[in-house]
């Protein structure tokens, strides 16, 4: 009986599991996990709801290797995730494009999957440390040595995730290192930005704009939520561009942001209204578009009035890098498209496959990076199962 080891209980390990114990019933299926329980890092997805996938899956809504990204999403659409997630009782509903569990809740998609992987018998170690990985020669087979156990197997998955979550300490990169697996720089994704300028006065300021990351080589635009803080700024619109950030601080490129305050009203119908405005002093003209401490802060040691609207339409910012992993929604970087084949085995170690957040490919928010956890180990699920068949 062939034999398929799983380490790392997340999504990705998990419906790997569960792919590929369906698609071949006499295939020896374990998951090892170093945590007491398996899955706990879905219960923090979206807010507590965990946003699935979306309904419009592109490659231009990852970073990193796009091309890897292309390859699993091209086989595995958010059609085919609902179709996967309804396969084991798990209905699903649509917000804005952002697909949820009908119930709204995250721990109905864990329950639903644990209770596949009860069904499907498959084994699963809690608690136990994977502290190797070898390949036996001439078997061609893979030995884990864990801090309780050995074991012997025909395929291993590496699915441990980034550096974001409970209990993802980096751990896959040891391993992956120790295999002569290569991989690209880590840092934190869809995470919070310092900047050089000292914004504590805008603490707590939140505004919906447009936010433009201009490095020396290219420029990233996203738009909604951007909250100011003591450090720097946060919000969705400024988080999805952390990675950018980190890829060009990392050259140690020049990098700036500008925001535009008030997308909704053009410069023409701004500068038209300050203008022409003549009756009231400018920090007066300003309290219907701005928040007061936006005002205050724009004003301070500036009147003419052509400046202060450069201001409102191109605030800028230094960024001098991002919050730290713990503050951190995935990890950017990992195993690229050059290490592995279109099914994600390693080119280097036949029989040793790697998915999930370990890959160099990380998502803005709205369902993306989950929905290339599931696809990512889905692939790798169906190949095995087919693999162990022969």
């Amino acid at each position: 009986m062939k034999s398929f080891i799983i380490i790392g209980g997340g999504a990705s390990g998990s419906v790997a599991a569960i792919t590929a114990k369906r698609n071949n019933p006499s295939l020896n299926v374990t998951i090892i996990e170093k945590q007491s329980s398996i899955l706990k890092k879905i219960l923090q997805t979206g807010n507590g709801r965990c946003n699935l996938s979306n309904e419009e899956i592109k490659p231009e809504y990852y970073y990193g290797d796009k091309d890897l990204a292309k390859e699993v999403i091209q086989n595995f659409t958010s059609e085919e995730c609902k179709a996967f997630f309804k396969s084991i009782g798990l209905f699903t509903t649509t917000e804005e494009g952002r697909i949820y569990p009908l119930s709204m809740t995250a721990s109905s998609v864990r329950e639903v999957l644990l209770n596949e992987l009860e069904r499907l018998n498959i084994k699963i170690k809690t608690d136990e440390q994977v502290q190797d990985i070898k390949i036996i020669e001439p078997e061609h087979r893979v030995k884990i040595i864990t801090d309780k156990n050995e074991y012997k197997s025909d395929y291993v998955l590496i699915s441990t995730g980034g550096k974001v979550g409970p209990g993802c300490d980096g751990d896959g990169y040891r391993f992956v290192k120790s295999l002569g697996i290569k991989y690209e720089t880590i840092s934190p994704a869809l995470v919070q930005m310092t900047t050089k300028e000292d914004t504590t006065l805008l603490k707590g300021v939140k505004v919906r704009g447009t936010i433009t990351l201009k490095t020396e080589d290219k420029k990233f635009t996203e738009s909604g939520e951007i909250l100011f803080a003591d450090y720097g700024i946060s919000g969705i619109a400024t988080m999805q561009l952390a990675s950018p950030l980190n890829d060009a601080l990392k050259q140690s490129q020049q990098t700036k942001i500008t925001i535009d305050l008030t997308p909704d009203i053009s410069t023409e119908e701004l500068s038209e209204f300050l203008l022409n405005t003549s009756n009231f002093e400018m920090s007066q003209k300003l309290q219907g578009i701005l928040n007061q401490k936006l005002i205050d802060f724009i004003l301070k040691d500036e009147n003419d009035t052509e400046n202060i609207i450069k201001k409102i339409k191109s605030f800028t910012l230094t960024p001098t890098g991002t919050k730290h992993f713990k503050h951190a929604q995935v990890t950017h970087g990992g195993v690229p498209k050059t290490e592995v084949n279109n099914k994600l085995e390693s080119n280097k170690n036949p029989g040793i496959f790697i998915s999930g957040e370990l890959l160099n490919v990380d998502g803005i928010c709205g369902g993306y990076n989950l929905h290339f956890a599931w696809g990512s180990g889905i692939t790798v699920g169906l190949e095995v199962a087919e693999r162990a068949k022969n």
